[in-house]
Protein backbone atom coordinates (compact mmCIF):
# COMPACT_ATOMS: atom_id res chain seq x y z
CA UNK A 1 0.00 0.00 0.00
CA UNK A 2 1.46 3.35 -0.97
CA UNK A 3 1.72 6.57 1.87
CA UNK A 4 -0.75 7.81 -0.25
CA UNK A 5 -3.62 5.21 0.24
CA UNK A 6 -2.48 4.45 3.42
CA UNK A 7 -3.54 8.38 4.03
CA UNK A 8 -6.82 7.63 2.42
CA UNK A 9 -7.42 4.59 4.50
CA UNK A 10 -7.49 6.82 7.79
CA UNK A 11 -9.35 9.63 6.38
CA UNK A 12 -12.41 7.10 5.33
CA UNK A 13 -12.61 6.53 9.31
CA UNK A 14 -13.80 10.21 9.46
CA UNK A 15 -17.34 9.22 7.45
CA UNK A 16 -18.63 6.63 9.94
CA UNK A 17 -16.40 6.79 12.99
CA UNK A 18 -16.51 9.46 16.02
CA UNK A 19 -14.24 11.88 16.86
CA UNK A 20 -13.37 9.82 20.00
CA UNK A 21 -13.56 6.64 17.94
CA UNK A 22 -10.75 7.82 15.37
CA UNK A 23 -9.21 8.73 18.65
CA UNK A 24 -8.98 5.31 19.87
CA UNK A 25 -7.91 4.01 16.56
CA UNK A 26 -5.04 6.33 16.34
CA UNK A 27 -3.87 5.64 19.90
CA UNK A 28 -3.51 1.73 19.56
CA UNK A 29 -1.99 1.97 15.87
CA UNK A 30 -0.07 4.51 17.67
CA UNK A 31 1.01 1.98 20.43
CA UNK A 32 1.43 -1.04 18.00
CA UNK A 33 4.05 0.97 15.58
CA UNK A 34 6.26 2.17 18.63
CA UNK A 35 6.03 -1.19 20.11
CA UNK A 36 7.23 -2.49 17.17
CA UNK A 37 9.55 -0.39 16.89
CA UNK A 38 11.00 -1.04 20.52
CA UNK A 39 10.87 -4.52 19.63
CA UNK A 40 13.30 -4.24 16.98
CA UNK A 41 15.43 -1.85 19.16
CA UNK A 42 17.90 -4.63 20.44
CA UNK A 43 20.52 -4.06 18.16
CA UNK A 44 20.83 -0.04 17.84
CA UNK A 45 23.12 2.07 15.33
CA UNK A 46 26.23 3.57 17.26
CA UNK A 47 29.25 5.33 16.64
CA UNK A 48 32.84 3.83 16.38
CA UNK A 49 35.60 6.22 16.57
CA UNK A 50 34.39 9.70 15.57
CA UNK A 51 30.68 11.38 16.07
CA UNK A 52 28.27 10.48 13.44
CA UNK A 53 30.33 7.42 11.48
CA UNK A 54 27.81 5.28 12.07
CA UNK A 55 30.08 1.97 12.15
CA UNK A 56 29.29 0.53 15.43
CA UNK A 57 26.26 -1.34 17.08
CA UNK A 58 25.17 -1.81 20.61
CA UNK A 59 23.15 -4.31 21.59
CA UNK A 60 20.84 -2.97 24.39
CA UNK A 61 19.96 -6.17 25.81
CA UNK A 62 23.50 -6.44 27.07
CA UNK A 63 25.31 -3.05 26.30
CA UNK A 64 28.12 -4.90 24.47
CA UNK A 65 28.44 -2.29 21.64
CA UNK A 66 29.93 -4.20 18.06
CA UNK A 67 32.38 -3.24 15.65
CA UNK A 68 30.22 -3.38 12.16
CA UNK A 69 31.56 -6.58 10.26
CA UNK A 70 31.84 -4.23 6.86
CA UNK A 71 35.19 -2.76 8.78
CA UNK A 72 36.85 -5.81 8.88
CA UNK A 73 35.52 -7.50 6.23
CA UNK A 74 38.24 -9.07 4.09
CA UNK A 75 41.08 -9.34 7.24
CA UNK A 76 42.49 -12.12 8.56
CA UNK A 77 41.21 -12.74 12.45
CA UNK A 78 44.91 -11.90 13.68
CA UNK A 79 45.18 -8.86 12.17
CA UNK A 80 41.79 -7.70 12.56
CA UNK A 81 41.97 -8.11 16.36
CA UNK A 82 45.34 -6.43 17.04
CA UNK A 83 43.65 -3.22 14.55
CA UNK A 84 42.13 -1.09 17.01
CA UNK A 85 43.46 -0.22 20.48
CA UNK A 86 39.80 -0.06 22.50
CA UNK A 87 38.62 -3.19 20.48
CA UNK A 88 39.38 -6.72 21.09
CA UNK A 89 37.92 -9.79 19.43
CA UNK A 90 34.24 -11.00 20.63
CA UNK A 91 34.26 -13.71 23.00
CA UNK A 92 32.27 -16.94 22.86
CA UNK A 93 30.18 -15.87 25.44
CA UNK A 94 29.86 -12.22 23.50
CA UNK A 95 28.74 -13.88 20.37
CA UNK A 96 26.19 -16.44 21.80
CA UNK A 97 24.20 -13.51 23.52
CA UNK A 98 24.55 -11.42 20.01
CA UNK A 99 23.30 -14.37 18.29
CA UNK A 100 20.26 -14.98 20.86
CA UNK A 101 19.32 -11.27 20.53
CA UNK A 102 19.54 -10.96 16.44
CA UNK A 103 18.71 -13.83 14.79
CA UNK A 104 16.27 -16.01 18.10
CA UNK A 105 14.72 -18.16 15.31
CA UNK A 106 17.92 -19.78 14.07
CA UNK A 107 17.29 -23.51 13.90
CA UNK A 108 19.71 -25.39 12.65
CA UNK A 109 19.02 -27.86 9.79
CA UNK A 110 22.42 -30.46 9.86
CA UNK A 111 24.70 -31.60 11.50
CA UNK A 112 27.08 -28.67 10.88
CA UNK A 113 25.07 -26.51 12.86
CA UNK A 114 23.83 -24.24 10.38
CA UNK A 115 19.98 -23.17 8.81
CA UNK A 116 19.90 -23.86 5.22
CA UNK A 117 16.18 -23.96 5.16
CA UNK A 118 15.22 -20.38 5.34
CA UNK A 119 13.02 -18.61 2.59
CA UNK A 120 11.27 -14.91 2.35
CA UNK A 121 8.53 -14.66 4.81
CA UNK A 122 9.91 -16.48 7.50
CA UNK A 123 11.05 -15.11 11.01
CA UNK A 124 14.35 -16.43 10.32
CA UNK A 125 15.00 -14.57 6.96
CA UNK A 126 13.65 -10.94 8.50
CA UNK A 127 16.07 -11.61 11.07
CA UNK A 128 18.89 -12.05 8.71
CA UNK A 129 18.22 -9.30 6.68
CA UNK A 130 18.01 -6.99 10.19
CA UNK A 131 22.04 -8.53 11.12
CA UNK A 132 23.21 -7.54 7.75
CA UNK A 133 21.43 -4.18 7.45
CA UNK A 134 22.79 -3.23 11.04
CA UNK A 135 26.18 -5.20 10.63
CA UNK A 136 27.15 -3.96 7.25
CA UNK A 137 27.46 -7.01 4.60
CA UNK A 138 29.55 -7.47 1.69
CA UNK A 139 28.32 -8.54 -1.50
CA UNK A 140 29.75 -11.91 -3.92
CA UNK A 141 32.14 -10.19 -6.09
CA UNK A 142 30.30 -11.97 -9.24
CA UNK A 143 26.73 -11.61 -7.80
CA UNK A 144 25.62 -8.16 -5.73
CA UNK A 145 22.42 -10.16 -5.18
CA UNK A 146 24.26 -12.53 -2.70
CA UNK A 147 25.44 -10.49 0.38
CA UNK A 148 27.57 -11.98 3.62
CA UNK A 149 27.68 -11.06 6.88
CA UNK A 150 30.31 -13.42 8.77
CA UNK A 151 32.20 -12.60 11.75
CA UNK A 152 34.79 -14.81 13.18
CA UNK A 153 36.30 -15.26 16.75
CA UNK A 154 36.94 -17.47 18.96
CA UNK A 155 35.02 -20.33 21.49
CA UNK A 156 35.63 -21.29 24.50
CA UNK A 157 37.47 -24.48 23.31
CA UNK A 158 40.06 -21.58 21.69
CA UNK A 159 38.99 -22.62 17.92
CA UNK A 160 38.62 -20.14 15.10
CA UNK A 161 34.68 -20.34 14.25
CA UNK A 162 32.50 -18.10 12.39
CA UNK A 163 29.37 -17.03 12.61
CA UNK A 164 26.60 -14.85 11.37
CA UNK A 165 24.23 -14.71 7.74
CA UNK A 166 24.08 -14.83 4.36
CA UNK A 167 21.18 -14.18 2.15
CA UNK A 168 20.70 -14.76 -2.48
CA UNK A 169 17.99 -12.51 -3.47
CA UNK A 170 17.94 -14.42 -6.60
CA UNK A 171 16.54 -17.43 -4.36
CA UNK A 172 15.09 -15.66 -1.66
CA UNK A 173 16.81 -18.18 0.75
CA UNK A 174 19.18 -17.26 4.17
CA UNK A 175 21.76 -19.43 5.35
CA UNK A 176 21.95 -18.58 9.17
CA UNK A 177 24.90 -19.59 10.79
CA UNK A 178 25.05 -20.35 14.56
CA UNK A 179 27.79 -20.44 17.34
CA UNK A 180 27.79 -24.26 17.27
CA UNK A 181 28.74 -24.00 13.37
CA UNK A 182 31.75 -26.91 13.00
CA UNK A 183 33.63 -25.34 10.56
CA UNK A 184 37.66 -24.71 11.90
CA UNK A 185 39.31 -22.03 10.98
CA UNK A 186 42.40 -21.92 12.70
CA UNK A 187 45.09 -22.87 9.72
CA UNK A 188 43.79 -19.48 8.47
CA UNK A 189 43.51 -16.89 11.32
CA UNK A 190 46.63 -15.30 9.92
CA UNK A 191 45.57 -15.30 6.72
CA UNK A 192 42.15 -13.22 4.50
CA UNK A 193 39.88 -16.03 3.89
CA UNK A 194 37.51 -14.34 1.68
CA UNK A 195 36.48 -11.16 1.02
CA UNK A 196 33.40 -11.51 3.03
CA UNK A 197 34.67 -13.09 6.01
CA UNK A 198 35.03 -10.21 8.84
CA UNK A 199 36.01 -10.41 12.40
CA UNK A 200 33.13 -9.91 15.67
CA UNK A 201 35.18 -7.11 17.60
CA UNK A 202 33.85 -5.64 20.92
CA UNK A 203 34.31 -2.59 22.52
CA UNK A 204 36.38 -1.92 25.65
CA UNK A 205 37.19 1.38 26.14
CA UNK A 206 35.50 3.74 28.24
CA UNK A 207 31.57 3.39 27.28
CA UNK A 208 31.25 6.59 29.26
CA UNK A 209 32.54 8.73 26.52
CA UNK A 210 31.69 6.50 23.29
CA UNK A 211 30.09 8.54 20.76
CA UNK A 212 26.51 8.05 20.09
CA UNK A 213 24.21 8.11 16.87
CA UNK A 214 21.12 8.45 17.16
CA UNK A 215 18.81 6.14 15.65
CA UNK A 216 16.58 7.48 12.92
CA UNK A 217 12.91 6.27 13.39
CA UNK A 218 11.27 4.25 11.11
CA UNK A 219 9.26 6.33 7.86
CA UNK A 220 6.00 4.45 8.68
CA UNK A 221 6.01 5.90 12.68
CA UNK A 222 6.34 9.13 10.85
CA UNK A 223 3.56 8.45 8.29
CA UNK A 224 1.29 7.23 10.91
CA UNK A 225 1.39 10.64 13.17
CA UNK A 226 1.17 12.67 9.41
CA UNK A 227 -1.82 10.43 8.90
CA UNK A 228 -2.94 10.85 12.46
CA UNK A 229 -2.80 14.55 12.81
CA UNK A 230 -5.09 14.73 9.51
CA UNK A 231 -7.68 12.68 10.50
CA UNK A 232 -7.73 14.77 14.49
CA UNK A 233 -8.01 17.98 12.42
CA UNK A 234 -10.59 16.76 10.21
CA UNK A 235 -12.95 15.09 12.53
CA UNK A 236 -12.18 17.70 15.10
CA UNK A 237 -13.93 20.37 12.36
CA UNK A 238 -16.83 17.68 11.83
CA UNK A 239 -17.43 17.46 15.06
CA UNK A 240 -17.50 21.36 15.22
CA UNK A 241 -20.27 21.52 12.38
CA UNK A 242 -22.41 19.56 14.50
CA UNK A 243 -22.44 21.25 17.52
Amino acid sequence: MSNINLIDSLLTLTKSYSYVDVMKVILVVFLFVLGGSHAQAALIKWDAFSSGDGLAVKDTSTNTIWLKLSVTAGLAYEQAISLYSDWQGATNADVENLLASALPSFLSSNTSQYQNQCYVGQSCFAESEQFLTVFGFTAHPQNDNVIYGFGQYRDEDNILRMAGARINYVLNNAYLYGDEFTSNYNSLSNQPIDTFYSTFLTFTGNTTVANFAVVEPKGIFWLVLIAAGIVLVTKREQWRHRV
